[in-house]
């Protein structure tokens, strides 16, 4: 949603999957993550303290990486408002981001070099298919 509260476009997504997650880009949205208590206990809670802005995808990751069973409600949850006083328009922000994701993405295995463009095009691939 727009500022205004007008549709900018909706997305349909796909299911779960860790290597889409890992190797190409984070298309969970994590409002719309729901996780038993169960699982809390099981793997943790956020790492807000280790990262500001992307601890979320963090997290998203981890649920994979521990085997989590992930499931999808096939329609919409949210609305999301961008606007211009949102965290995603302010360019300190998309910067942290992107660096804390370049760590992430180092720590779940992410391959470097020639590998890591290749990666990215098949797995994004691999999602629209």
């Amino acid at each position: 949603m727009d500022g205004q509260g007008c549709p900018i476009y909706r997305r349909e997504e796909a299911g779960y999957d860790f290597d889409i997650l890992r190797y190409s880009l984070c298309y969970v949205i994590h409002q719309t993550l729901f996780v038993r208590k169960l699982v809390h206990d099981r793997i943790g809670f956020y790492r807000h303290k280790d990262f500001l802005n992307c601890c979320d995808y963090e997290f998203i990751l981890r649920l994979g990486r521990q085997d989590c069973r992930v499931g999808h409600v096939p329609r919409p949850v949210i609305n999301y408002r961008c606007h211009e006083h949102g965290q995603s328009a302010d360019s300190r922000v998309t910067h942290n981001m992107q660096r804390e994701a370049a760590i992430i993405c180092r720590e779940y295995g992410q391959p470097v070099r020639w590998r890591r463009p290749v990666y990215r095009a098949a797995f994004r691939l691999k999602r629209q298919w």
